[in-house]
């Protein structure tokens, strides 16, 4: 467990060093959330206004299954809206990722000019994997847990298998499913059929984290108690969601820049500056015997 976390910290220093000499890179994942959260809201509110909560409060059974005739054709195509929009994101950052890592300047126009040319690649992806996801959300539901069970070894499958899908889309050019088969391919010849241990960024993000609420709340609480006033609760409450999100988005961007730098190694052998071969070669573990 120490290993993994110390191999985790490794790469997290290595991509924040990306980071720091490319400050612009935490853009994508801010238009992503923005654009994504847009998209949700476009679906959720028509629907809500649309639906009959009466016959939910009158007949909760009745009103679920009137919701059930419909609801995967609008999972369906929320699903390719937001995995487009994600992917489209993730794949100008991993445009400007990639030509930062061969020395070259880039900048957030760059990205996205690079991911619109990607974009009939992207769309194919969005639908294979929006399809997916909803024949895995209609196995949990027709199954119960037994179902869950299924859903969580399929989706743990499916995200390993397609681990390196976005970069391939975006430096080779090839459709969804070659995307797929070359991501599989690369992951069985350079760590064999592997199980990806993780690269613990939710380990450091999730250390993190603690350390920011020990920092905003535990003053926070203190000057509450001592002025007897909640707002200092409130503000501490405003800054540790503030510092939050700000993590999260330095985190996202951080682990696709190591998927990038994955990808490179695994496809050309050819390791980033700034980055150490031992720590990519240990970032996944052989499957045991």
């Amino acid at each position: 467990m120490l290993d993994k976390f110390t191999r985790s910290w490794e790469l997290t220093k290595q991509s924040w060093a990306v980071l720091r000499a490319e400050k612009g890179l935490v853009l994508f994942p801010i238009l992503s959330s923005i654009t994504s959260l847009a998209i949700v809201a476009s679906f959720a509110v028509p629907i809500a206004l649309a639906i009959d909560w009466s016959k939910f409060e009158q007949d909760g059974k009745h009103g679920a299954q009137i919701f059930q005739g419909w609801h995967y054709p609008v999972l369906f195509v929320l699903y390719v809206l937001t995995y487009f929009i994600t992917t489209f994101f993730n794949a100008g950052l991993i445009a400007c990722v990639n030509e930062r890592l061969e020395g070259r300047d880039t900048n957030v126009g760059f990205g996205l000019k690079a991911a619109a040319g990607r974009i009939p690649q992207i769309f194919g992806w969005s639908v294979l994997n929006a399809t997916v996801g909803v024949v895995i959300q209609m196995i949990a539901d027709r199954l119960g847990w037994v179902g869950q069970m299924i859903l969580r070894f399929i989706g743990m499958a499916w995200a390993i298998a397609t681990f390196f899908v976005v970069p391939v889309l975006v430096l080779e050019g090839v459709g969804p499913i070659d995307a797929v088969k070359r991501s599989v391919s690369v992951l069985k010849k350079n760590w064999g059929e592997a199980g990806i241990t993780t690269l613990g960024f939710s380990a450091v993000a999730t250390l993190a984290g603690v350390l920011w609420a020990i920092v905003t709340m535990g003053p926070a609480i203190a000057l509450m108690m001592a002025m007897r006033s909640p707002v200092p609760l409130f503000a501490g409450i405003a800054a540790f969601i503030l510092g939050g999100m700000v993590l999260s988005v330095v985190v996202s961007t951080m682990q696709v820049i190591v998927r990038a730098a994955l990808y490179r190694f695994a496809a050309t052998g050819a390791v980033a500056a700034g980055f150490d071969e031992s720590q990519f070669r240990s970032a996944f573990a052989p499957k045991k015997k």
